[in-house]
């Protein structure tokens, strides 16, 4: 069972070591509206769930969402650390396949130039 009240402590706690400024900038980089936050963190909605789209967005912005519900861990997951070395290896598999058809794209016009010197 969760115990909400630690839950929106934890979550107060994650906005505010975030590097956002405002709540409006932490919920726009999470993809949720100000609202929707606002109406989780109300005390009069003691009944209601956080709900997924939220939780995913948060684990987006690298909250260890373990953390967040139950306490245990560290705050920070690293996926965001995961997602920023995938987008890395893709930028370099990306480089390395424009160097590919360059090297091809060179040999090629290498061999058209050693047929082209042999019917000489």
């Amino acid at each position: 069972m969760l115990n909400r009240d630690k839950v929106l402590m934890r979550l107060q706690q994650f906005i505010d070591e975030s590097p956002y400024r405002t709540k409006t900038e932490f919920c726009q980089a999470a993809g949720f509206s100000p609202q929707v936050l606002g109406n989780i963190q109300n005390p009069k909605n003691k009944d209601r769930d956080i709900p997924k789209s939220i939780l995913q967005g948060l684990a987006r912005l690298g909250c260890n969402l373990t953390w967040l519900l139950h306490g245990a861990g560290d705050s920070k997951s690293n996926y965001k650390d995961q997602q920023e070395e995938i987008q890395s290896l893709r930028q370099q598999v990306k480089l390395l396949e424009e160097l590919l058809i360059l090297k091809e794209t060179s040999e090629s016009s290498r061999r058209k130039q050693y047929r082209e010197q042999e019917r000489l």
